[in-house]
């Protein structure tokens, strides 16, 4: 049944004459107690719940807790803030599902109650939520009911808690003082303002006297139903007694329209035994049907074990199935690797370790290659470990490795040795290259580029040693080691700088 606001709720008791009730709870089974109350005696209810209720109970999902436990529940209720005096716990508690809240800004000046309540006000009504104010007596009681159709004009609260004598606000009585209700500010504020729903909070300092003149007002109250409501004390027992007897009775309807069927089949059924049948026919025919009962009862009793074990089986296949699902997802993957890359003993796997191989290795060698001569570029053809090199003086021209020059072959050998021997290990490093390269082949062009090449090397911090017959070598190496004959049986080793 809907949630609903208190506006609506205090619309539909004005028209239909009825009263509905407030009740502070403190946990979800107290709300689940009076809920359950209200159902039973199909009473519109409201849950109301203070600022320490709400935070005990943590707040953020009191309205989903409430829905939960309310899904059997027909009757309207609504969950209601019990005195915010804040604007922000207000606010809090509409965007959590609040259908009414109360803004008691009582301790203010009027003029600020009554900007602090507009401003609830406005914000509660564009979301559907009610409000209730308060305003206590601030001037003298005269002018009390006139600040009281002005504050609820000018504020367009939904019901508003005035004080009329109650202990509650700030009127509060000491031990041994007497209350006293001023019912003429009650029957002068609803005269200015007909039907619209005035509040009493501390009703529990009210004398008899004055409940008494309150029902003499109100002549549709039973006062003899108000009398035993009030002395009851375990509405949830009442509850449950209550139910039990509904469902007993549902219970007995039921039987009885059982057995006036068995009646009524009974007086009708043709086949009944015969009136001119004996004692003894009747209790061999008893007999008979005692055995054919055993009989039907052990099929039955055999039945019910093999549905058992069906259910068992049928419990097991599911599981097997489950397991078999899995095992052909994993195997699925796997197969989709496989596919990819291969096993570690097919040639798929061995291409792909390869290319990833080579990739790496020519990322290292352009490394090097780089500060030795950035004009070339090594790559390799696609699904191939060929290598092929880029010049990028020629506009970016792709050529063979085959294609080189004596020179140009030397630097993409160079290069390629020093970035294979950094694939080992990133912090080695090779300080000291010895090259016997057949320099002797090499035209002049080419051993020119040979030469720079080393020697841009040797700038980087490298030492570089080459063997080599050629004399043209000899006016570019500043340091060298020359082995000098010396007859026919013997030579020296001779340190040349340049």
């Amino acid at each position: 049944m809907p949630l609903v606001n208190t506006k609506s709720m205090f619309l539909d008791a004005y028209k239909n004459n009825y009263c509905v009730g407030a009740f502070n709870v403190d946990s979800i089974s107290m709300i689940q107690a009076v809920l359950q109350a209200a159902e039973e005696l199909k009473s519109p209810v409201i849950i109301s719940l203070s600022k320490g209720s709400r935070e005990f109970m943590h707040p953020g999902n009191i309205k989903e807790q409430i829905l939960t436990i309310s899904k059997d529940i027909t009757i309207p209720f609504a969950i209601h803030l019990d005195h915010g005096k804040s604007i922000q716990l207000c606010k809090d508690c509409i965007d959590e599902g609040f259908t009414s809240v109360m803004i008691d800004a009582s301790a203010y000046s009027y003029e600020e109650n009554i900007k602090i309540t507009k401003e609830v006000v406005d914000y509660a009504h564009e979301k559907g939520v009610s409000v209730e104010g308060e305003l206590s007596i601030i001037t003298t009681k005269e002018e009390y009911p006139s600040l009281i159709e002005k504050f609820i004009k000018e504020t367009n609260v939904d019901s508003l808690a005035i004080s009329i004598g109650t202990g509650h606000g700030t009127q509060k009585y000491k031990k041994g003082e007497t209350p006293h209700l001023d019912f003429d500010i009650l029957e002068e504020v609803s005269k200015r303002l007909p039907n619209f729903p005035f509040v009493l909070h501390g009703s529990s300092s009210i004398l008899k006297k004055d409940i008494d003149i309150f029902i003499d007002n109100n002549v549709n109250i039973d006062f003899e139903r108000l009398k035993y409501l009030s002395e009851i004390n375990d509405i949830q027992y009442l509850v449950q007694k209550n139910k039990n007897l509904d469902d007993e009775s549902i219970k007995c309807k039921n039987t009885l329209a059982i057995k006036s069927e068995e009646i009524d089949s009974h007086n009708n059924n043709e086949s009944k035994p015969a009136d001119d049948l004996n004692l003894e026919e009747l209790q061999l025919s008893l007999i008979s049907l005692t055995n054919e009962k055993k009989r039907e009862e052990e099929t039955l009793s055999e039945v019910k074990m093999k549905l058992v074990l069906n259910a068992q089986n049928s419990a097991d296949s599911l599981d097997y199935h489950k397991d078999l699902e899995e095992k052909e997802r994993v195997y699925h993957l796997w197969e989709q690797l496989a596919k990819a890359i291969g096993t570690t003993d097919g040639d798929n796997f061995r291409d792909v370790a390869q290319a990833y191989t080579m990739g790496i290795l020519l990322e290292r060698a352009n490394y090097y290659l780089k500060q030795i001569c950035s004009r070339y570029l090594l790559s390799s053809y696609p699904d191939s470990l060929a290598i092929m090199v880029q010049d990028m003086e020629m506009g970016g021209e792709l050529r063979s490795a085959s294609s080189l020059s004596g020179g140009e072959t030397f630097l993409v050998s160079l290069s390629l040795a020093l970035g294979l021997t950094s694939l080992n290990d990133e912090n080695f490093n090779i300080d000291m290259l010895f090259i016997d390269e057949g320099f002797g082949t090499l035209d002049n062009e080419s051993l020119d580029m040979v030469m720079n090449t080393l020697e841009n090397l040797h700038c980087l911090g490298r030492k570089v040693g080459i063997i080599s017959h050629v004399d043209t070598l000899k006016e570019r190496i500043p340091a060298q080691i020359q082995l000098v004959r010396e007859g026919k049986s013997a030579s020296r080793v001779e340190i040349i700088r340049n």
